[in-house]
């Protein structure tokens, strides 16, 4: 390949890559700080395919939701940066407000 090719072909991959925040928190996490897919995943006893797999982006059929005790290990490693709620898309994580009931008024 020569290097026009690769420089075309660098742009074009980047430009189809999603856009951070419509991943969970922990890919933007570990990319900012250099790390390799499997350096992450050794550090949890897993593989490179199930760090690619709890990272894809929110919508992508093949995402996966680490389980509780991955979530746990993965919130305590990053200390508290990544959290429970940042497994889902951030509209999900959104407070939801409820309408005040009325003085006086309750369902029976």
């Amino acid at each position: 390949m020569t290097s026009e090719a690769s420089e075309t072909h660098g742009a074009a991959s980047q430009a189809a890559a999603p856009a951070p925040e419509n991943r969970p928190k922990f890919w933007a996490y570990y990319r900012a700080r250099g790390m390799e897919r499997q350096e992450v995943a050794d550090v949890f006893g897993r593989t490179a395919e199930w760090l690619r797999l709890i990272t894809l982006p929110f919508g992508d059929p093949k995402r996966r939701t680490p389980s509780t005790d991955d979530i746990a290990a993965i919130h305590a490693w990053t200390r508290g940066e990544v959290g429970p709620a940042d497994w889902y898309p951030p509209e999900l994580s959104e407070p939801v407000s409820s309408p005040a009931e009325p003085a006086g008024e309750r369902a029976a």
